[in-house]
Parts: structure tokens; sequence; C-alpha cells
């Protein structure tokens, strides 16, 4: 993915942004503000504490979803979901844990 952020003022890495929203949205997020929600409520946790426990504010997460290539994202989170379903193929798994 690449990022669409232009240089100055990028305080969050690009990777951990998509991360938050991502995880916020397979936990049921389905707006802007119930991401922003999600990330503070989350945000002890390390996978998802991006920068000594700062997270991104409503207006960063919305800024970087408008300019960010919603295919390529999709096909992305697609593509990798996809490839952790083959590596269970012929096993006993139903599920694959994406948390």
């Amino acid at each position: 993915m690449p990022d669409p952020r232009a240089r100055r003022g990028v305080r969050y890495p690009f990777v951990q942004l998509l991360q938050i929203i991502v995880h916020a949205v397979l936990a049921g997020a389905n707006t802007l503000t119930t991401i922003a929600e999600w990330a503070q409520h989350t945000a002890t946790a390390e996978a998802t504490r991006p920068q000594a426990g700062r997270v991104p504010s409503l207006a960063t997460i919305h800024r970087t979803l408008a300019r960010i290539d919603a295919v390529a994202l999709d096909d992305a989170v697609n593509g990798w979901v996809r490839e952790r379903a083959r590596e269970h193929i012929g096993t006993d798994r139903l599920v694959v844990a994406v948390d």
C-alpha cells in the first residue's frame, strides 16, 4: 500500500494507522467516529499503540481514509486473509483468527 500522505506533518507510521483502522472495522466499528473511539479504548494494547501511547484523532483517521486508495486497501486485506486461509487448507481449522 502506498502512503498517500505528504511527508510534512506526518506523526504516525502509515502501517500503524492502517492497523488501527482495519482492527477497528474487524471489531465492528462502522463509522469514522467509532473507529476513533475504538482506537482510544484500545490505546493501552501494545499492537495498536502508535508512538508512545498517542492515538490518532478522528480528523487524522478521516484524512487518511479520504486519501487512501480503497481498492488497494481492500486488495491488501483480502490478500492477507486469503494467504492465512491457504496456510490452513487440509487442517481441522474452520476459522482464521485476525486479532
